[in-house]
């Protein structure tokens, strides 16, 4: 029998030593093959570690030459800094003309629509008169509606005439106003294409971050493994072991007087206690142990079956006299 490839399924299957029991923390035993080795298990997990840690540190350059795609967009928000406090000036300056202005504007506009409405109504009447030039109410009508439209010429004269003399004072201000507008919604296309850019970079580091977190977990437990393997060597090389004490801890060794009727006067230490609880644990420990090897390993301990029988027996009593001797005192 290869003692070390029993031991190698045993703890690859993830035997972790907590509380009073053995539990298998990895049921899908990747790694339980016989001839696998304990000398090969551990190192094999220590290069799969070594392997992560590459893996993050490739993510860490990743990382770094996407931080270097970024586009600047310090100097775009300096320009734009630098231009909005003149347009924001200049529009306050613009505002109190703009509203003077406005219903001059409207005015101007109102009179104008009256005469073209007013020429539209007399090239109607027109027209049809000139088809029937015989036709006395189609004269009359074209006549009135000659003086209507030269009248409103006149009123639409004077709201152009006070549109004019405005114009000059709100023009040049709305002309730079309209110039530093187009600046500033240039250099906003332009920072809307550079964010939307670093945007997308911004969650591709997000995910590889993610991903190093992951990859972090994934060593964290690895070395947990090697943790917990390296902690149950010397408990399964003591159940199998062809020359190991396989009966394990014997609870009348750690008695602390050879006088029974003084022990059972003064009761026992807590140390002793202590060390009766730690003897079950121990025991219950190797029994769960020998429970995974014949569930997983029939074949390989076929040979030692008897002796793992043995060693069962030998726990359960030393368990029960154990408990026997805790519920006495």
């Amino acid at each position: 029998m290869k003692k070390n490839n029993i031991l190698a399924l045993t703890l690859s299957a993830g035997l972790v030593l907590g509380g009073a029991y053995l539990v298998e923390a990895n049921q899908n035993v990747a790694y339980a093959q016989e001839d696998l080795s304990i000398d090969v298990e551990i190192p094999r997990k220590e290069a799969e570690i070594d392997g992560l840690k590459e893996d993050i540190a490739k993510k860490n350059d990743e990382i770094s030459n996407l931080e270097n795609q970024k586009e600047d967009t310090s100097k775009d928000y300096d320009e734009y800094d630098k231009i909005w406090p003149e347009r924001d000036k200049l529009y306050k300056e613009y505002l109190p003309i703009l509203t003077e202005f406005k219903p001059i504007l409207a005015k101007y506009k109102a009179e104008v629509k009256k005469s073209n409405e007013l020429y539209e109504q007399w090239k109607a009447a027109n027209d049809a008169y000139k088809a029937d030039p015989n036709n006395k109410e189609l004269e009359k009508k074209k006549s009135e509606l000659a003086f209507k439209w030269g009248d409103q010429e006149k009123i639409t004269a004077e709201a152009k005439k006070a549109y004019d003399e405005y114009l000059p004072k709100i023009k040049p201000l709305s002309e730079k106003l309209e110039e530093l507008d187009k600046q500033l919604d240039k250099i906003e296309a332009v920072l809307d294409e550079k964010e939307a850019k670093n945007k997308e970079i911004n969650e591709k580091i997000e995910k590889i971050n993610k991903e190093k977190e992951e990859t972090s977990e994934k060593i964290k437990n690895l070395e947990e493994e090697i943790r917990q393997i390296k902690k149950n060597k010397a408990i399964v090389r003591e159940i199998l072991g062809d020359e190991a004490d396989v009966v394990g801890y014997n609870y009348r060794s750690v008695e602390t007087t050879k006088d029974s009727d003084k022990k059972e006067e003064k009761g026992i230490s807590a140390e002793t206690r202590e060390k009766l609880l730690e003897a079950i644990r121990q025991a219950e420990i190797k029994i769960e142990a020998v429970k995974f090897l014949k569930e997983n390993t029939p074949k390989t301990i076929a040979k030692v079956v008897d002796k793992l029988d043995k060693l069962v027996e030998e726990q359960e009593i030393l368990i029960k006299e154990a408990k026997e001797l805790l519920a006495k005192y």
